[in-house]
């Protein structure tokens, strides 16, 4: 992460020492601190704020881009879908460290896993309210217990100690000045490549574009020879693996527990409401433009205003566009 402090610092004894303003970045595993701001240095401090912005951003554009599959197809306000993030965590951490499995085994597995859990939620909990009048507000009953309920048994079961995934990639890499975790790197690049992967499956495929049409007009797509509730299970199942695959990667690059899961759910609703409840084009970009706000915001001021800017950015965005940056 990056680190910016300004006013005052608190010292040992609960005193107080004299207000200051410093940039500190990461290098080498050490935090640097920064008082000159020359070129090399703004250049040195934009490529730290692009390189985490999108590390950070592309793990939330995925699980941004899974919430508009289940809201725009489904149009089922899913706030079970922060738990399906924390598990992906979960899963990945036992099958990694405690089980001592390969990561690429341990991703299949764990992916197969949260499948398997949305296949059955689905099953038994939301496919009987598909035909329902007023199936929105009595699914958001429905799934709000049941986030309850899964988030008391995570408490329960794991604790909230933070769990760390060891991974073979926990070392620094260095292009000139600026130095990475590769770890970091990695995990960007795997979230990187799943988000084309989504947008070409959204855009190109078959079953991609029946799942646009569904999320424009159901009937029609129902009258046009589309069987409606076969592409809803296969646009959850694909958004709860979007949500799992999100709170894997985030586990590879930084620790979490049970207690992330209210803030996560909040925002994720936020970036796809942004970006246009249909659209996973505008919840992927969202995304990507709050990881590269909390970047900017920490690395230039502090990062306990990262989350204030985050929202009074997305405030202003929504002002101007309450449909949100794309309708469809």
């Amino acid at each position: 992460m990056i680190y910016a402090t300004s006013g005052a610092v608190p010292a040992t004894g609960g005193q107080h020492v004299k207000p200051r303003k410093a940039i500190y970045v990461p290098s080498d595993n050490k935090l640097v601190k920064v008082s000159k701001m020359d070129l090399s240095t703004i250049v040195y401090l934009i490529s730290v704020v692009i390189f985490e912005g999108l590390s950070f951003g592309s793990i939330f554009a995925l699980s941004a881009s899974g919430l508009s599959f289940l809201l725009g197809i489904l149009g089922l306000p899913n706030t079970a879908h922060g738990h399906f993030i924390i598990i992906g965590s979960y899963l990945l951490f036992v099958t990694v460290n405690m089980l001592g499995l390969n990561l690429l085994i341990s991703f299949i597995l764990s992916l197969a896993a949260c499948v398997f859990l949305y296949f059955a939620i689905e099953r038994t909990i939301m496919r009987p309210f598909y035909g329902s009048p007023d199936r929105s507000s009595t699914y958001l009953v429905l799934m709000a217990g049941l986030s309850l309920t899964i988030g008391n048994i995570l408490e329960r079961l794991l604790t909230t100690d933070d769990r760390t995934v060891t991974t073979p990639f926990e070392f620094s890499i260095y292009i000139g000045a600026f130095s990475a975790r590769f770890h970091h790197l990695v995990a960007s690049l795997i979230a990187i490549a799943i988000l084309s992967i989504v947008l070409f499956f959204n855009r190109k495929t078959k079953t991609g574009k029946a799942m646009r049409a569904i999320s424009q007009d159901r009937e029609i797509a129902s009258a046009m020879g589309i069987d409606v509730k076969k592409v809803s299970t296969q646009a959850g199942i694909l958004g709860s693996c979007l949500a799992s695959l999100a709170g894997m990667i985030y586990a590879l690059s930084y620790s979490f527990d049970p207690t992330l899961i209210g803030g996560w759910i909040l925002l994720n609703f936020a970036l796809v409401t942004v970006g246009g409840v249909r659209s996973v084009l505008g919840s992927i970009i969202v995304g990507i433009i709050y990881g590269l706000v909390q970047a900017t915001v920490t690395v230039t001021w502090n990062p306990i205003f990262a989350e204030y800017m985050l929202f009074t950015t997305l405030f202003i965005m929504l002002f101007i566009r309450p449909q949100g940056l794309f309708r469809k």
